[in-house]
């Protein structure tokens, strides 16, 4: 599913009306989406050490309700063309620091699904197995 999130402005305009913000975009029906859910998954293929673009906006486009994600179960999926930790650990600590700033979260899970880089190639990996059995235990 495509959706379209602009990047935030840093305008204020959110500070002063109830979180809402100026841009039309399809930002205020995910933030609905986060506010309501018990679970969030934050999933990214991992660029030069850290988390997409895409999902960096996303985060940025939070700070007009972070303060109302509450209580909340995390899970990380990151997949990266590198294996080992370190790979990851730029790209964890980007949701880290949203998570940081959020009450009441648990980090439940985190898969760091490397060696895959080409379209398909996860598909013959153990995280397929480890993603399915995760999602199965929420």
């Amino acid at each position: 599913m495509q959706k379209k999130i602009n990047y935030c402005k840093a305008c204020g305009y959110c500070e002063t009306h109830n979180g809402a913000c100026s841009q039309n975009d399809d930002m205020a029906e995910i933030i609905d989406e986060v506010l309501k859910s018990d679970v969030i998954v934050f999933a990214s293929p991992v660029y030069f050490y850290s988390i997409s673009g895409q999902l960096k906006t996303l985060i940025d486009r939070l700070v007009a309700v972070y303060t109302k994600i509450t209580d909340k179960e995390i899970y990380y999926l990151f997949t990266a063309a590198e294996n080992g930790k370190a790979t990851f650990e730029r790209a964890a600590a980007c949701i880290d620091g949203l998570c940081d700033c959020l009450s009441g979260i648990k980090i439940k899970g985190m898969i760091y699904a490397g060696g895959v880089w080409k379209k398909g190639e996860i598909d013959s990996t153990k995280y397929i197995q480890q993603a399915y059995d995760m999602g199965a235990a929420v």
